[in-house]
């Protein structure tokens, strides 16, 4: 007796409920794998470290980590540096690798298939309308509305005894009582660095960058090669700040634009700017007073003195 096609419909539909468990437990042993290593990098030192860097000149690491290197595109990442945290915690879209005493950071934000050599982003906005037309507008959320063309923020919590590396393509980057910074690139983006003591080597190209802090440790150096640049000393800052700018300007504390090299508290550190392309503003916590000529000329000549 030949079955009946009620019979072959059953048969495909069992088999097809058996795929979906398999693959279901199969993503549960997935998830459960993730999240134990999840916590194994969340895990807490057993005696937390004190508020801050190490008061040495170099980043001492912590837990076997020396140094943590992020790579983002079209995402919001936001970076905070907690004592409380053994290495380092993660929230949001990303992978992680480790090599060597590097934790490796990588996450990709919602880049869509290009049109001509342009990325189109892909956001709630643009899913719901196609999806669900205007009215999709209706069921957006607070979090979707911020994830807007650059999707979900990634947030990491270092340890402030490790340097972090940072490399980031169309998208924003903030970091929050971040003392060591080693390589920062930003390229058609823009950053907001705050409380650096230190960053080795930074590079804006078409975008912006704004780094505040005391930069009071070894020597800093930050390039910009198209874009917009602000450098914020804090009022116990203790730097000594040269400029070269080649098609670029350069204003210092107070409106000046004469001067080559400014010179915050005793200029323990060292922070070197060059502007190939932009704009750059140095501004210092309770001296940034507008003075006349005079007072730029004198200020210019002892800045030279101590040169």
């Amino acid at each position: 007796m030949e079955p009946t096609w009620g019979a072959i419909a059953r048969d495909l539909f069992g088999a097809a409920s058996g795929f979906a468990q398999e693959a279901a437990r199969g993503a549960a042993h997935s998830v459960d794998g993730v999240w134990q290593h999840s916590s194994t990098v969340r895990q807490q030192p057993d005696k937390p470290e004190q508020d801050g860097a190490p008061s040495g000149q170099g980043p001492v690491g912590s837990h076997g980590v020396g140094r943590v290197q992020v790579r983002a595109t079209g995402r919001r990442v936001r970076i905070i540096g907690d004592a409380s945290i053994a290495t380092l915690a993660a929230d949001g879209p990303h992978v992680l690798r480790r090599s060597g005493d590097v934790l490796e950071v990588t996450s990709d934000g919602e880049l869509g298939d290009g049109l001509g050599g342009f990325s189109l982003l892909r956001s709630p906005l643009t899913g719901s309308l196609l999806n669900q037309g205007l009215g999709g507008l209706r069921n957006l959320g607070l979090d979707d509305l911020r994830g807007i063309g650059l999707g979900k923020e990634l947030l990491l919590r270092v340890n402030p005894a490790i340097a972090v590396d940072v490399e980031l393509t169309a998208g924003s980057l903030a970091t929050i009582n971040l003392p060591l910074l080693g390589r920062v690139r930003v390229t058609a983006g823009g950053a907001q660095l705050g409380d650096v003591r230190q960053v080795t080597d930074a590079l804006v190209q078409a975008g912006s960058l704004t780094a505040r802090g005391r930069f009071d440790r070894g020597r800093s150096r930050v390039r910009v090669e198209s874009g917009n640049l602000v450098v914020g000393l804090a009022g116990d800052a203790d730097v000594a700040v040269h400029a070269d700018a080649q098609l670029g300007r350069v204003v210092w504390p107070g409106g000046g634009v004469a001067l080559h090299e400014y010179t915050a508290g005793d200029g323990a550190g060292r922070l070197d700017l060059a502007v190939v392309m932009g704009a750059a503003s140095v501004r210092h916590d309770g001296h940034d007073e507008t003075p006349n000529e005079d007072s730029a000329d004198e200020h210019s000549s002892e800045q030279e003195e101590r040169a």
